[in-house]
């Protein structure tokens, strides 16, 4: 799958590294710098490090959102956890 994002009027295309090409589909997966493989050629003037790390804070929401998700599940995994030990 690719990406597009738009830095300063420049489309840029993006996609996930070969090896991470499912992992994206997990619900608990966050990626790093070094999951982002730029496609497009032609930056500008900026790296393909600046790029990435623009990509990522772009996601930092996103990413914020399934951290949110997974410690609410854990909380909850572990409340019933207790919960079960006080019972027995």
């Amino acid at each position: 799958m690719i990406f597009s994002i738009n830095i300063s009027g420049l489309i840029i295309d993006w996609c996930y590294t070969i090896n991470n090409q499912e992992k994206q589909y997990h619900q608990t997966w966050i990626p790093k710098l070094s999951d982002i493989q730029i496609l497009t050629k032609e930056l500008n003037g900026l790296t393909a490090s600046e790029v990435r790390k623009l990509i990522l804070e772009d996601m930092q929401p996103d990413i914020q959102m399934v951290r949110d998700n997974t410690n609410k599940k854990a909380r909850a995994r572990r409340q019933k956890k207790c919960l079960k030990k006080e019972i027995e």
